[in-house]
């Protein structure tokens, strides 16, 4: 038997507060970075995946720290993880111009 309870917005707002926090608190042990390597096991996939696909990575695939190894910011990590069906969409659905704009060969808007 489920019980099904509404929740006011204050509530909701606590919740979403708590979240951070204990996201904050487990985040104070890892780097504050992620490379490929990571994601590749964070999405569970092998390294090759996410090195064929940019779509996997954030900016795809421009590091924010470099070239060897790629690196990211782990914030930038979370947000672009949250929403990696839509990249994977918009690169699946982008002329060879559009992507490489996004993979930053070329100069323009993407």
């Amino acid at each position: 038997m489920t019980i099904e309870i509404e929740l006011s917005e204050e509530t909701k707002s606590q919740l979403d507060r708590i979240e951070e926090l204990l996201r904050q608190v487990l985040d104070q042990g890892r780097p504050s970075y992620i490379t490929m390597k990571e994601i590749a096991g964070e999405l569970g996939v092998a390294y090759e995946t996410v090195s064929r696909n940019p779509w996997m990575m954030p900016n795809y695939g421009q590091s924010e720290f470099g070239e060897r190894p790629r690196k990211w910011r782990r914030q930038s990590w979370e947000a672009w993880k949250r929403e990696i069906e839509d990249r994977k969409r918009d690169w699946e659905a982008a002329s060879a111009r559009e992507r490489e704009l996004m993979l930053g060969l070329r100069k323009g808007v993407a």
